[in-house]
């Protein structure tokens, strides 16, 4: 019987195989252990070595929900995220739409300072976007939150659409106007259904940001307008570091953004690889 060897791109293929299932052990591994913690029994949480058999004890998930009041600070964190994704990308779409299809004094200045707006470290800005809060009567409330997100979501939502637009051959549109389409019609009709992935991509990103968000969250909220991370955060006391708590409620926090992420994962995989290939 012949022996079969190996073709350099079948053992090439081995290799990329080996080295994935490697990626997703790593990646999944804080996800595993974050649910593990949550599934602990108490006493186990600080033992060492750490127990690995145990009968799973829904105990740090039930306070979480009942002495906590995770729902309500689950209600703030959506209606934050989903305001702020909405801003940014209706915004961000209007902007980049405008850096791509015209020419006017002072784009590539307005364009530079959009950039800077958007790498511009929380901590510089959060002082004044305080102070202004204050003195409007916003303070506290989640209102100031979306407001100072969208500050985020919609550069970044300029500037990754502002690259799929840039794609989009401008003859699509300017049929559609021979057709009888005005401009408007020709960008609801032609052009945002073929931007359909990247307009999915920016939502996701922008979502996970404003619904990721501590620092703003801790500083401009208080009391039942608090968020999900800040609710964590309150787990780490002068006391006692409740661990059960902590990974009870971030298995809850990622649960949103993983769901939302699968059910767009096709536009989702469309839009972020759309930029690896020059058309």
């Amino acid at each position: 019987m012949m022996q079969h060897n190996p073709r350099p791109w079948e053992r090439a293929n081995f290799f990329q195989y080996l080295l994935l299932a490697l990626m997703i052990v790593v990646l999944a591994f804080p996800i595993f252990w974050l649910v593990r913690t949550a599934l602990l029994p108490a006493p186990d949480l600080v033992k060492l070595p750490p127990v690995m058999k145990f009968k799973p004890s829904f105990e740090a998930l039930g306070l979480v929900f009942k002495a906590d009041q995770f729902m309500k600070h689950l209600f703030n964190s959506l209606v934050v995220a989903v305001s702020a994704t909405a801003i940014g990308v209706t915004v961000g779409f209007s902007a980049a739409y405008g850096f791509s299809r015209f020419e006017y004094p002072g784009k590539a200045v307005l364009s530079v300072a959009i950039l800077c707006l958007y790498v511009m470290p929380p901590i510089a800005m959060i002082l004044p976007m305080y102070v202004i809060f204050q003195h409007i009567g916003l303070a506290g409330r989640l209102g100031s939150l979306i407001l100072t997100h969208s500050i985020i979501t919609v550069p970044l939502s300029t500037w990754m659409l502002r690259g799929f637009i840039s794609r989009l051959p401008i003859e699509l549109e300017e049929a559609a106007r021979i057709d009888g389409c005005n401009r408007v019609e020709g960008i609801i009709r032609v052009a945002l259904p073929l931007l359909r992935p990247g307009l999915v991509a920016t939502m996701v990103l922008a979502f996970i940001y404003s619904w990721n968000d501590f620092i703003y969250a801790v500083i401009l909220t208080s009391g039942s307008n608090t968020t999900l991370p800040v609710l964590i955060a309150g787990y780490i006391t002068d006391k006692a570091t409740y661990w059960g708590r902590i990974a009870a409620a971030g298995t809850l926090v990622i649960a949103p953004p993983f769901i939302f992420g699968f059910l767009v994962q096709r536009h989702l995989a469309e839009g972020l690889s759309a930029g690896a290939v020059k058309s």
